[in-house]
């Protein structure tokens, strides 16, 4: 499952700051493993997207790659 924030593997929560603060802290891997009955692996989604550029993607076979993700940044109330 890709998700965005700083993923602890251990744990299976998403901490950190992330455009999805509701997601953090919540046990959502072990949830969804209780609900589905199915193992589920959690990671960042702009390591998911590299992951996917170097397997099936346009880096797929290629020796170096850069991956550059641009996203979005919240700070306290908004303000930049």
């Amino acid at each position: 499952m890709s998700l965005p924030g700083v993923i602890n593997q251990e744990s299976g929560y998403i901490e950190g700051i992330s455009a999805v603060p509701y997601f953090h802290n919540l046990p959502i891997r072990d949830e969804l493993q209780r609900r589905l009955q199915l193992p589920v692996t959690i990671e960042n989604d702009a390591n998911c997207s590299a992951i996917a550029e170097l397997s099936v993607g346009a880096a797929k076979n290629l020796q170096n790659v850069l991956f550059i993700v641009i996203g979005t940044w919240h700070w306290g109330n908004g303000s930049r």
